[in-house]
């Protein structure tokens, strides 16, 4: 995932951009957009949610729509928080002291997850709400790593906090 993370990240922002540049083509409202991952997919969505506003490694020009902005207004994680890569670059906290402002952010884990453990998921989620960020934590009961148990109780509290997101 290291050497994978820098490019993955921003192909995201790149994304994000080419949609908000595009939304009108698309029916997409500018000021509402959302990312949500799962696994290593949830760090993807978070050091999209902490590097939206402001110039980083991230950020590649050439990737097209240099001049619109990547920032999201919310993002779910579903065990994904990650905080163990060793480079410092890539560590999801790193950002939070520079962010301008935040989106709001949904993590849930399962406190038998063996991949990315609950105390990674409960630190992530309160260096976020140090920062300043809205953030709510759900940690699943017996539930391991891409438990079915996701699916089956998290979809619903999980389209809950986008329609109050988006509500406000």
């Amino acid at each position: 995932m290291h050497a994978a993370a820098l490019p993955a990240v921003q192909d995201g922002k790149a994304a994000v951009r080419f949609l908000r540049a595009n939304g009108g083509k698309y029916h997409l409202d500018p000021g509402k957009f959302a990312v949500w991952g799962n696994s290593a997919g949830g760090y993807l969505a978070a050091m999209l949610g902490v590097t939206g506003d402001q110039a980083t490694d991230f950020d590649d020009p050439g990737l097209g729509n240099a001049d619109v902005s990547s920032a999201v207004q919310a993002v779910v994680v579903w065990y994904g928080a990650e905080d163990r890569l060793s480079s410092p670059e890539l560590s999801i906290v790193r950002y939070l002291s520079t962010a301008r402002s935040l989106p709001a952010f949904r993590i849930v884990n399962g406190d038998m997850d063996q991949i990315i453990s609950p105390v990674q998921a409960k630190r992530l989620n309160d260096a976020l709400v140090r920062a300043g960020a809205t953030s709510t934590f759900a940690l699943l009961p017996g539930a391991g790593h891409e438990d079915p148990a996701y699916m089956l109780t998290q979809m619903l509290p999980t389209f809950a906090f986008l329609d109050e997101t988006f509500d406000r």
